[in-house]
């Protein structure tokens, strides 16, 4: 292979991954567990719909050198917030919650969980380590322009099977 192919191959392959290193200075994603309370399924049932999901997600922000953030915007399926200047001032983390209504996840397959009839010993839980996946993206802005940074992180998700005889109050956190 020429030199000069092996620079522009180089190139391609190490600019994305560069990319991603200097985006994870900027902006880091962090998904907390959540869960959802499911009721016992026949026999025979492997797909789990979802209920509506609270789910919660941190964003570190770090801009670069003489430029302030102005926005955040964290999206799950179609559900998203913004956070703007306001929220973001001398903040290095934000939170914000995300509500996701029922039907914007796909099913979840989990054949034998909260199975009627199946034995269990104790409280049923399955935990997801990545049902669906949270996007973020920070603006930053300066006088000359903007720049703008992405991540995503995995979003975990434990399911609790519940008997009709043992309904807890709470169903997602």
């Amino acid at each position: 292979m020429k030199r000069r192919q092996v620079q522009i191959l180089l190139v391609f392959a190490v600019g994305p991954a560069l990319a991603s290193a200097l985006a994870d200075l900027h902006l880091t994603v962090h998904a907390n567990e959540a869960s959802a309370q499911i009721e016992m399924r026949e026999q025979g049932q492997e797909r789990i719909q979802l209920p509506p999901l609270e789910l919660s997600v941190v964003a570190e922000i770090n801009c670069p050198a003489e430029a302030e953030p102005v926005s955040v915007t964290i999206s799950v399926a179609d559900a998203h917030t913004r956070l703007g200047p306001d929220a973001l001032a001398d903040a290095p983390t934000v939170e914000a919650v995300i509500s996701v209504p029922a039907g914007q996840l796909a099913p979840v397959t989990a054949a034998g969980f909260c199975v009627a009839g199946a034995s269990v010993q104790g409280r049923e839980e399955l935990l997801l380590p990545g049902v669906a996946t949270a996007q973020a993206s920070l603006r930053c802005g300066t006088e000359n322009g903007s720049s703008v940074y992405f991540s995503s992180a995995a979003l975990p998700l434990r399911l609790i099977c519940v008997d009709e005889n043992d309904q807890d109050s709470s169903t997602a956190r």
